[in-house]
């Protein structure tokens, strides 16, 4: 049995946990592939390889500037058969991308109802992602969630453009993406996150800073080695989200685009190596379905259901 926890801290996983992100990547990044051969010329298997390249570069399949990057790599001056435009070209990969992930984007009701519920009981909400800081804002604020959220917990990348098109300027300049919230960005991937650090809680010595995370800390995400890692190293209270895992012909879609190493951090797609060794006050809770949330969570975390 393990003893009574009076959580203060909900540590949330985005992709996959608060909304999906699996679906509409393995629609969007084809789409965008056949546009970009179809607008330069460049084969198709040639397009993917690049954007392969490209997203290994920067250490992320979320980069929003693919077209400018492979542009910088040398990619249209290389290959295009016909003359590329490129704001024309960037504005029509970015509008087919949009409208994949608008129809196959999912954000999940019931984790939100949970968010709110947890404010309002004086839980702060947290979200630890391995998401980009521009994606990350972004989708917080799609979902309309950024009012029940403490602070965002992003990871750098690499990106390598440096010069920012107008049009991004401009949405920049006119509040685009700001948000309520605070937002971190972080240098390390989860399990290796530092909670102690990021938690920032009063506690003067690392003893009392572990025992807040172990009595005062759930965590939620869908990933066995990282969200769940993350308990087993620290000893807290974890929500295993199960409900959704990756279709198998989905994940071989996506693998066209990104090496492994990519997919583990931006699809949450699980690394086979054992598990680290289990704190002996981890406690971790598994939810097969979307349902169970609204059942099992509450009365654990003492809020209203």
């Amino acid at each position: 049995m393990h003893e009574p926890r009076e959580i203060k801290e909900i540590i949330w996983d985005a992709d996959n946990t608060i909304w999906n992100w699996v679906r509409y990547p393995a629609k969007a990044y084809p789409k965008m592939a056949e546009v970009i051969a179809r607008e330069t010329g460049i084969p198709y298997d040639d397009v993917v390889a690049n954007m392969k390249e490209y997203y290994t570069l920067v250490e992320t399949m979320e980069s929003p500037w693919l077209i400018q990057g492979l542009e910088q790599m040398g990619f249209f001056k290389r290959r295009a058969r016909k003359p590329v435009n490129i704001d024309d070209l960037r504005f029509k990969a970015k509008r087919v991308f949009q409208h994949y992930r608008d129809k196959y984007f999912q954000e999940y009701e019931e984790v939100k109802e949970i968010m709110k519920k947890a404010h309002e009981n004086g839980i702060r909400n947290r979200i630890l992602t391995d998401a980009p800081k521009i994606q990350a804002i972004m989708r917080v604020k799609r979902a309309e969630i950024e009012e029940y959220i403490t602070k965002i917990h992003t990871l750098k990348t690499n990106e390598i453009i440096t010069e920012l098109p107008l049009e991004i300027k401009r949405a920049q300049d006119a509040g685009k993406y700001d948000i309520e919230c605070e937002v971190e960005e972080l240098d390390v991937e989860k399990p290796d996150t530092r909670l102690e650090d990021i938690i920032e809680m009063l506690a003067q010595s690392h003893e009392q800073k572990l025992l807040y995370i172990q009595n005062h800390t759930a965590i939620f995400g869908d990933s066995d080695p990282k969200d769940m890692g993350l308990v087993r190293k620290y000893g807290c209270l974890g929500f295993h989200a199960a409900w959704e895992p990756p279709k198998p012909e989905e994940i071989a879609i996506v693998k066209q685009f990104a090496p492994e190493t990519i997919m583990q951090k931006n699809l949450g797609i699980d690394r086979q190596e054992r598990p680290n060794p289990t704190h002996s006050k981890a406690q971790i809770i598994r939810l097969e379905s979307r349902r169970e949330i609204e059942e099992v969570v509450p009365p654990i975390l003492k809020i209203a259901a």
